[in-house]
């Protein structure tokens, strides 16, 4: 685009220019004919004039058509789904994401209440939620768990911001699928329950390297967390078993990805505990194993 300025004086003098490079100059003239070419002059100015404006124009409009595509592929292709809700809580616009969180042809969502795609456990949550964010400025969230058109199920952050046009008032909400973080967090709570059982418990990395332990693996072997992490399960070998032992709980972990079986520890205190062991590789999403999971269950000492 050209950078020079467009206000008419500007306009006006870069048209004289172009005028005065292809005008021609009269040899003695006749009576009127000087007259007849400053109006042809003017003219020509005042026609040059409109082809700037004119190209001026096509160039504004071209910057504002591809402004528009860019808004447009930001809106429909956004990573959130973005909604307007009437007062009413009826859909009068979705994006090709909210659309497709809710597996509904995005016509078909149109005038239709968006609560009717709330779990029924959160409905009541919802509706009063919708009535504060009509009454108050600013963002309010919530989460909410949605129904797909296929009815199933998943976990959603809500967004909402109340919009007055006049009289006109309409909620804008953006949808965040976090169905992710949501299963991550009953993961950690389901593990940190595993981890307060009364069996001991060791996590390894891929190298058997031990990442933590519980109280119970503490109460049986003698060894701290601080003492274990950072070393290997060799901290209690006892010298009872010949390496083919371990050849095999290898093997096995290796083709079948468990281990179960008895196994002679060394604890802290020097005793030396027969213990029942069950090792339980966790394969990660390329099929590599990332953790070792070890549970063992004391049964006596000598």
């Amino acid at each position: 685009m050209s950078n020079k300025p467009t206000d008419p004086a500007s306009l006006r003098a870069e048209a004289e220019a172009r005028v005065a490079r292809a005008s021609l100059t009269l040899v003695n003239p006749q009576p009127g004919e000087d007259l007849l070419h400053e109006l042809l002059h003017e003219l020509r100015v005042h026609q040059i004039e409109l082809e700037m404006q004119s190209d001026e124009l096509r160039r504004a409009q071209l910057i504002i058509e591809e402004s528009r595509d860019r808004y447009v592929d930001l809106y429909e292709f956004a990573p959130v789904g973005y909604l307007t809700l009437t007062r009413e809580g009826l859909i009068a616009e979705v994006n090709l994401t909210g659309a497709a969180l809710l597996e509904v042809d995005r016509k078909k969502l149109l005038k239709r209440r968006f609560a009717g795609f709330i779990n029924p456990d959160d409905k009541d949550r919802w509706h009063r939620h919708f009535l504060y964010v009509l009454q108050h400025d600013g963002r309010q969230s919530c989460e909410l768990e949605l129904q797909r058109g296929d009815d199933s199920r998943f976990h959603v952050q809500v967004d909402c911001l109340h919009m007055k046009d006049g009289e006109i008032s309409s909620v804008r909400i953006a949808l965040t699928d976090i169905s992710a973080r949501k299963q991550a967090d009953e993961g950690q709570c389901v593990a940190a329950i595993a981890f307060a059982a009364k069996e001991g418990m060791m996590i390894t990395d891929a190298n058997a390297v031990i990442l933590r332990v519980n109280q119970a693996f503490t109460r049986l072997t003698g060894y701290s967390e601080e003492e274990a992490a950072g070393k290997t399960p060799e901290m209690l070998k006892s010298g009872h078993h010949d390496p083919a032992f371990y050849q095999q709980m290898w093997a096995d972990l290796e083709q079948k990805h468990y281990w179960h079986g008895e196994i002679w520890n060394k604890l802290k205190d020097g005793n030396i505990c027969l213990a029942r062991l069950s090792i339980s590789a966790v394969i990660a999403p390329d099929g590599g194993t990332s953790h070792y999971v070890c549970i063992y269950h004391d049964t006596a000492k000598i």
